[in-house]
């Protein structure tokens, strides 16, 4: 894995840094490209995209002033960086924390992760009832409802693709062993990076992406289920008439909370320090949503979710990000 060299040195300063609880640390990890990651053709630009090393720290440590508590601990917001203008039911804007497609991801990494609640679905050929099952048990779990938003939304739109890269494309695989192999991750997680369970999880993404593709999946369909059910989880995002529907994220970065109180980016304070919000991804939630969709099956559960998981969030980098995105790993 000769991309993530560029992971060494920086992997030895976060081992000396375990009090990161106490502070906002900020690591510049490298492009998409470093990680082997990128939509060359038509991926978001960058607007660090030419910047030199020093311009790129000095965004990340920017990125510090954005740093807020999370005000709403019943949904996910998306990882998406266009600014919330108001949830589908008209209240405020809310910081959350993130994952790609909000809950829109539970049924991939719960199928890629062969979890456990899949068993108890009589018919797997319902995708109604298998999202359904999965997302009521999960909320039974940790208390998130369904979540997702407007605009148009890559993660739940790009889910057959998504898989199908997951299945064929090993920088995909790399990726997730860089992230899971960061001390601070590792750390939080206890949970170790495996070839084998990597392996299984891309045979299976390969599954996931015929079964999807078979019942004719739609992400604006389950956009719009969601806003039926939950409005109060579908934020409202601000979107504009061009090539990429407003989507100008500056970069990916990789969040993980580990104090008493839950910590995300926020809209509103990336609007008040004149920063250009990047994507996000709470690795934290990550990794809850590992525990959540583990079962039966332990730890060796807890690892297959947590890699599936992240496997979706750098298959969506890929897809919809341009190669020269830097990417960052902070820790709250």
């Amino acid at each position: 894995v000769d991309r993530m060299s560029h992971l060494a040195e920086y992997n030895e300063i976060m081992i000396s840094n375990t009090e990161f609880e106490k502070e906002v640390t900020v690591m510049h990890l490298g492009s998409l490209a470093d990680f082997g990651l990128g939509n060359e053709v038509n991926g978001i630009p960058s607007e660090l995209a030419g910047a030199t090393l020093e311009q790129k720290i000095e965004y990340g440590e920017s990125l510090k002033l954005a740093v807020a508590e999370v005000t709403d601990l019943c949904h996910y917001g998306c990882i998406d960086g266009r600014m919330c203008k108001h949830n589908a039911d008209g209240s405020n804007p809310e910081v959350r924390s993130r994952q790609v497609g909000g809950t829109g991801l539970l049924v991939e990494v719960a199928l890629n992760s062969d979890a456990s609640i899949l068993d108890t679905i009589e018919d797997k050929d319902n995708v109604g009832q298998v999202i359904t099952v999965v997302e009521e048990h999960y909320e039974n779990v940790t208390g998130i409802k369904r979540s997702a938003h407007l605009g148009g939304c890559g993660g739940v739109k790009h889910a057959i693709a998504n898989n199908r890269a997951i299945a064929n494309k090993p920088a995909i695989m790399n990726t997730v062993e860089g992230l899971m192999n960061i001390p601070a991750i590792q750390q939080h997680t206890g949970l170790t990076f495996g070839r084998q369970t990597a392996s299984h999880i891309s045979q299976r993404a390969e599954q996931t992406a015929n079964w999807l593709e078979q019942h004719q999946w739609d992400g604006d369909t389950y956009v719009r289920g969601v806003e039926a059910d939950e409005p109060s989880g579908v934020e409202n995002l601000e979107t504009a008439d061009d090539a990429h529907h407003g989507h100008k994220e500056s970069a990916v970065v990789f969040f993980l909370s580990s104090g008493d109180k839950k910590k995300s980016l926020s809209d509103e304070l990336f609007k008040k320090h004149g920063i250009s919000a990047p994507f996000v991804i709470n690795v934290d939630v990550s990794f809850e949503m590992a525990k959540a969709l583990s079962g039966q099956q332990g730890q060796i559960g807890v690892t297959k979710a947590f890699t599936a998981n992240l496997a979706k969030h750098a298959a969506i980098g890929d897809a919809l990000a341009s190669p020269d995105t830097p990417v960052y790993f902070m820790a709250a």
